[in-house]
């Protein structure tokens, strides 16, 4: 079986095409603008500790504190650990 394409059919499909990229470019491109917004980084108080080697680690108010993180406005249900 054999498919035949008139000119006005490759030129639509072209269109089409172009139209689709063009589209999908400009999605991308308002999606990536957008999301700094959108991001759990773009507000609040962040802390980065670093570690030396994969393990469970336990941190306590003296450690907190040792870092010079003030304890008192903390309010423990708010803190989150992300990693990477």
């Amino acid at each position: 079986m054999h498919v035949f394409f008139t000119n006005d059919m490759v030129i639509l499909l072209q269109m089409k095409k172009t139209q689709f990229l063009l589209f999908f470019f400009i999605f991308i491109f308002f999606k990536i603008a957008l999301s700094q917004y959108n991001s759990v980084l773009s507000s609040g108080n962040w802390y980065k500790i670093a570690t030396n080697q994969n393990s469970v680690y336990k941190l306590d108010y003296s450690d907190l504190n040792s870092m010079g993180i003030d304890i008192s406005d903390v309010n423990i249900s708010n803190i989150k650990i992300y990693g990477n």
